[in-house]
């Protein structure tokens, strides 16, 4: 049988800020990554990642040692003495140094009452977060993920000359009328298709790493929060997220030793936004001046 990192490898094939909203638990989402620069060249073909998931396994705890869950009712301070073991003192440390410990501290829920929340929030692709992404990979507006939208944007609705200039960041083309834009998005319309099959090849690769990552249990997580000293640092990936809810703090994070080709899918989208952004320059300089 295949190492699981050989398995998470073959899975393979900007920062922004977020807040998720659950019925259990207020969860704040960073979304983290890191702009590549672009490839050079012709892209190669991309026919979507191909998924050879390993078996299900339980989420098991990323620590100094092995984590019991509490019950519901065990202090904060005697889940995280737990968590950490024989490091304990030295994270108790560190955490009142950086003012993390404060004197009343918040509930520590068991995680396995917790860790649907946080495979939801950490996953991009699940719902509501999924409308949130492709927005923001593909930033034309209008163009949705789904016909219906879980959560609709006001200001990302209909392409028009000041949603256009906000989301492209082409302030030129807040000077076209009406009839300019329908001829822009006419003349864009196939690289934008283009652009949307790849977005979604890499959407889909990116929620089964995603998942495949929180069932394997190589999601890290601890209680209340992660040490200031171990925090990831913007080199080690080409995608990430972290959450926090019910007491507790979790990440993910991607890196393109362990997905390659997700990581190529990832350039190639930037790529071939930067040269959308200079074919619309273009037709803009066209229009206003014929």
């Amino acid at each position: 049988m295949a190492s699981t990192n050989a398995a998470r490898a073959g899975l393979g094939s900007a920062w922004f800020l977020t807040t998720c909203a659950l019925l259990l638990a207020s969860i704040g989402l960073v979304l983290r990554g890191r702009e590549m620069e672009p490839l050079e060249g012709a892209l190669p073909e991309v026919r979507g990642p191909v998924i050879e998931l390993g078996p299900q396994q339980p989420v098991l705890p990323v620590g100094r040692q092995p984590l019991v869950d509490a019950d519901a009712a065990a202090e904060p301070l005697e889940i995280l003495a737990a968590f950490w073991g024989d490091d304990w003192p030295r994270v108790r440390a560190e955490l009142e140094e950086h003012g993390l410990l404060p004197d009343e501290l918040p509930e520590i829920r068991p995680w396995v009452e917790v860790s649907e929340s946080h495979a939801w929030c950490l996953n991009p692709t699940s719902d509501v977060k999924g409308d949130l992404y492709y927005r923001t990979l593909m930033a034309w507006p209008g163009a949705e993920f789904d016909d219906t939208a879980d959560l609709v944007s006001a200001s990302y609705a209909k392409a028009t000359p000041k949603s256009l200039a906000k989301y492209l960041q082409v302030p030129e083309l807040a000077n076209l009328d009406d009839q300019q834009v329908f001829e822009l998005e006419e003349r864009m319309a196939e690289t934008n298709a283009e652009l949307d099959g790849l977005i979604r090849s890499f959407m889909d690769g990116i929620g089964e790493a995603v998942s495949y990552e929180f069932r394997m249990g190589a999601i890290e997580r601890a209680p209340l929060t992660f040490l200031e000293s171990e925090q990831y640092t913007e080199d080690q990936g080409f995608y990430g997220h972290t959450a926090q809810a019910g007491g507790w703090a979790s990440r993910v994070q991607l890196t393109e030793s362990e997905y390659p080709d997700l990581a190529v899918m990832r350039r190639q989208i930037l790529d071939m936004r930067s040269r959308r952004t200079g074919e619309v320059r273009a037709i803009v300089r066209e229009l206003l001046h014929p």
